[in-house]
């Protein structure tokens, strides 16, 4: 759409259609004025309204992200996107992802510290937004193990829309504690990845999760898990409580079995 059509439909659209303006980050960015023009909409939405906010606070107005800057000057050339990729694919067995469980807090902050030490975190920290998004593209794994973590959050979800993802990636995004809720709840949404086991069981042992994710996902764990899962103090405590009822009524025998075995 031109940018004439998105500001009408800014200033009167409503609330389903503003949904859509907001996500789209990058629209906003390049053009501030749609900012103005939905808050003045009566029908945009107090969530809508919070996430504007984060939007200006983080990237509009700043040197690196001004008008049209995502699409001229911050975008990467093919020259670095190779090179950050090549970078990727010989660093990737370095990024120490584990995809079994999700890391506890004292792992987690040796994983990051040990992260920010690589090569590849050093150079994507030097790239400005509109390269961090075109990279979350283009680039190899180890540079989305980095960005599905970036503080902006449409960075983050890029990486869940790069057609090179693959599924240990996933599994081991939805294992992080340290990624944003709509990155789990990306990885939810989406119909392949949760015919995984391994993805939905960490999901659920993610305490970062929204507990009406997790509670999707229960009745197809395996009682073990449950049993696990029913003493883990780290997950929501309604979780963790719907978790101990479904395992009692899994392992307990039902009532006219009793009745026979008197």
């Amino acid at each position: 759409l031109p940018d004439t059509t998105l500001e009408a439909l800014a200033a009167e659209a409503p609330s389903e259609v503003l949904n859509l303006i907001v996500t789209n980050e990058t629209r906003i960015i390049d053009n501030p004025k749609l900012i103005d023009l939905l808050r003045a909409n009566p029908n945009l939405s107090a969530d809508n309204r919070r996430r504007l906010i984060e939007l200006v606070h983080d990237f509009v107005g700043k040197e690196a992200v001004t008008a049209k800057g995502a699409a001229t000057d911050a975008a990467v050339s093919e020259e670095v996107l190779n090179e950050l990729t090549l970078a990727a694919i010989a660093e990737a067995e370095a990024a120490g992802l584990d995809t079994s469980a999700p890391m506890s807090e004292e792992d987690l902050a040796h994983f990051d510290e040990e992260t920010r030490r690589t090569p590849m975190f050093q150079r994507i920290m030097k790239l400005n937004v509109g390269q961090r998004l075109h990279l979350a593209m283009k680039g190899g794994s180890e540079s989305r193990a980095i960005l599905v973590r970036d503080t902006a959050k449409m960075v983050a979800l890029q990486v869940m829309k790069s057609p090179k993802l693959s599924e240990n990636e996933v599994t081991a995004f939805a294992a992080m504690r340290n990624v944003a809720d709509e990155v789990l709840r990306a990885i939810a949404s989406h119909r392949e990845w949760t015919k995984s086991y391994t993805v939905i069981h960490n999901l659920v042992r993610n305490p970062k999760t929204p507990p009406g994710i997790s509670m999707r996902y229960l009745a197809r764990l395996g009682t073990r898990d449950l049993k696990i899962l029913s003493m883990d103090k780290n997950i929501p405590e309604v979780v963790r409580r719907t978790v101990g009822n479904l395992y009692q009524a899994r392992t307990q025998p039902s009532k006219k079995r009793a009745k026979k075995t008197h």
